[in-house]
């Protein structure tokens, strides 16, 4: 079959580039040729940008903190991890799948994973629930472990009609978080099965390959910190772990980062040398997803700092598919015992064994 991904645009995330990336591989190992779909890049008007830069220029001199080289940040984090997706991903841009003749070529599209179900980080909500397919198309419908996000309600009330209409055409169901599987019952009336991340279809040494085949350096460190969003605390607990362990912590930001500016966008680490971080690492601290996905992945012993404002959901969800809940801290009072804790990879392995059969399971048969 020839399979469209509908996804989060691939910028700069390391996760979001590398579920793509596992979710394209999956569906390969089946025996199926996936693509991912993308934007295409636009280039923002000259008098946008100027209308852009007033604005700034406004809150700056009132004293508030702005980034006045946003577009520039994106583009430089892009130039990183662009690599990457050019040589693993293969891609096909949203404009070309809008045609009759590029539509009718595709056998099936699945939309997943990470948080495609999510107004706030995917506006144009109902493409996701493939609005753009015609009401006559025989093209499977699939959701592999999409997320939104959290566990409240988000859309709006016009937003949750079109959405419930369009799942309803759907072939196969399945969501990333427990919770989904709820939100899925009360606001859509239907039945969702609860699967993995794509990242955790994939085995630990397809990853290995990536990062030995491209020669990355080692990281410089054993104590991995992947913090998204950098506070007085967060730091205060990495330089206690420090001490605790004897350790020496590393970061994919660059040093001269500012606590205004997203971690995504102050990168100097490729995706392969974000994945070798992992395989150095003897522990690992972070407010990632994704980096406790590739935790767990590479079973290294990490701290999770629950991330409130961008869904604790999809954290507890994940820590209890592996009996892990207790890696979990919200203030750095329960930093020092989760450190000293030991984790039963046994035990954690044999889990992720059981449900990641299930959900490659679920993929066979949404597509046969």
């Amino acid at each position: 079959m020839k399979i469209g991904i509908i996804t989060l645009p691939l910028h700069s995330n390391y996760g979001g580039i590398l579920q793509a990336y596992a979710l394209q591989k999956a569906l390969s190992a089946l025996g199926h040729q996936a693509f991912v779909i993308q934007p295409d890049k636009q280039n923002i008007p000259l008098v946008k940008r100027a209308i852009k830069f007033s604005k700034n220029t406004i809150k700056w001199l009132r004293g508030d903190n702005v980034i006045f080289n946003i577009d520039e940040l994106k583009e430089n984090a892009s130039r990183i991890t662009r690599p990457f997706v050019d040589k693993h991903i293969p891609l096909v841009s949203k404009s070309a799948i809008y045609s009759d003749e590029e539509l009718r070529s595709f056998d099936a599209f699945v939309v997943g994973s990470d948080q495609i179900w999510r107004p706030k980080y995917y506006p144009n909500i109902a493409e996701a629930y493939f609005s753009f397919l015609p009401e006559n198309s025989t093209a499977k419908r699939i959701a592999y472990a999409p997320s939104f996000g959290t566990d409240s309600w988000e859309y709006s009330i016009s937003q949750a009609a079109e959405c419930k209409r369009l799942i309803g055409k759907f072939n196969s169901l399945s969501v990333r978080e427990i919770s989904a599987v709820d939100l899925c019952n009360a606001h859509f009336n239907v039945k969702a099965e609860h699967v993995l991340d794509p990242t955790l279809l994939i085995e630990r040494q397809t990853y290995i390959d990536l990062f030995q085949t491209s020669n990355k350096i080692h990281s410089g460190g054993t104590l991995f910190s992947y913090i998204l969003d950098m506070n007085d605390e967060k730091t205060s607990a990495i330089k206690h772990i420090e001490k605790q362990l004897n350790v020496t912590s590393f970061s994919p930001s660059k040093p001269s980062i500012k606590k205004n500016v997203p971690i995504e966008l102050n990168i100097e680490y490729s995706v392969e040398q974000w994945l070798k971080a992992f395989n150095d690492a003897e522990f690992i601290i972070t407010d990632s997803f994704h980096a406790v996905v590739f935790s767990i992945i590479f079973n290294k012993p990490f701290l999770v700092w629950g991330n409130v404002q961008r869904g604790l959901t999809r954290f507890s969800s994940l820590l209890r598919i592996f009996d892990l809940e207790d890696r979990l801290v919200t203030s750095a009072k329960s930093v020092e015992s989760v450190v000293a804790k030991k984790i039963d990879w046994q035990h954690v392995n044999s889990l992720h064994e059981k449900k990641k059969n299930e959900s490659i399971q679920f993929l066979q048969e949404a597509l046969n």
